[in-house]
């Protein structure tokens, strides 16, 4: 189930709608980062397209910290590590700051694994029914 949701979620990578979820993932990673300066990591085949949503994602995280904290300015920059591509399946972004001390793995794959471990218990229920 795990492997056949990573071919979903790796050709979901090549539909429109990636773009937008791109953005979104490195608005959230700024938000659990909330430092100035943050690097974004991403697969080969992703570079182009992370590297054109930079400036909209800067743009929506300054927007989104006025209208969640009234009157505070914040702003990020997004600097693009061409040299070290993630080598995920699905696609997705990591973000981190402090020279790589701080990292937020917002990469569909590690999604996915949040998604597995959280589902366990049912998984269980599933596989191993009470018996009466």
């Amino acid at each position: 189930a795990v492997d056949e949701a990573i071919a979903e979620l790796s050709a979901y990578s090549k539909t429109p709608a990636y773009k937008t979820t791109v953005t979104n993932l490195m608005v959230q990673g700024c938000f659990s980062l909330l430092e100035p300066e943050v690097t974004v990591r991403c697969r080969q085949e992703d570079m182009a397209l992370v590297e054109s949503v930079i400036p909209e994602a800067q743009k929506i995280y300054t927007t989104e910290v006025a209208k969640q904290a009234k009157g505070t300015t914040k702003t990020v920059v997004l600097k693009l590590d061409k040299q070290n591509p993630l080598k995920g399946k699905a696609g997705g972004v990591v973000l981190s700051c402090n020279d790589g001390k701080i990292r937020v793995d917002n990469t569909l794959d590690a999604r996915l694994r949040q998604l597995e471990e959280k589902d366990k218990p049912n998984l269980r229920k599933v596989l191993f029914p009470v018996q009466a």
